[in-house]
């Protein structure tokens, strides 16, 4: 956990001990002195900026704009539960707070233990209704979509650029995916069905 005056830039920065693909971040604002002002905060990663989402059953709605999250209008505390979801694996996360520089408060987060989840346990999130095979391959895959929901795929390298991008894999349908063309190694997949991500480790030969 961390706590301080947002009056001032300020990082703190959680480092991993082996890459994981999201974390869960309790986040929380103190206004002082009846002040009302929103005070924001920058999320970073080393496996590329984050897309950032509230649970809504911690607090008032938030502002996310990109890896950047701003608290409501306040008089005194509101909170979050922040998940953090870079394009890649990660093993460093920076939090800078106090972005809006001269407001007196004060900001307090650590992180959610149980939410500090390995590539290879997330696959257990959906392990069948989404498959991407033969993985590894020479860069010919198909994606298996057994869900009720179209699905988005895209594909990272290790320094977190987007190399592929699909939004037309529809409900109960097979696809073939030619990747061929890019190089050999290791690649880090995002899936999104509209409501919740899911991630794949993808091997081209």
């Amino acid at each position: 956990p961390w706590s301080g005056n947002t009056n001032s830039l300020g990082t703190v920065t959680y480092t991993f001990s082996e890459p994981i693909n999201s974390v869960k971040v309790f986040l929380a604002y103190v206004g002082t002195n009846t002040e009302t002002n929103p005070e924001s905060f920058i999320f970073t990663t080393n496996g590329g900026l984050p897309t950032l989402s509230v649970d809504p059953g911690t607090c008032v709605a938030w502002t996310i704009n990109g890896n950047q999250i701003t608290s409501p209008t306040i008089l005194n505390s509101v909170n979050a539960i922040v998940t953090v979801l870079p394009a890649a694996p990660f093993t460093t996360l920076s939090i800078i707070s106090g972005t809006n520089s001269g407001i007196n408060g004060g900001s307090s987060y650590g992180l959610c233990d149980a939410s500090a989840v390995t590539s290879i346990n997330n696959q257990k999130e959906n392990p069948y209704l989404i498959s991407v095979y033969p993985n590894p391959s020479k860069g010919q895959f198909k994606i298996e979509n057994k869900t009720s929901k179209k699905i988005s795929f895209e594909i990272y390298n290790l320094l977190g650029d987007k190399v592929f991008k699909a939004d037309n894999f529809e409900q109960q349908s097979s696809n073939e995916l030619d990747l061929s063309d890019l190089p050999k190694g290791n690649y880090f997949g995002k899936i999104f069905d509209g409501e919740k991500f899911y991630s794949k480790n993808i091997w081209i030969q």
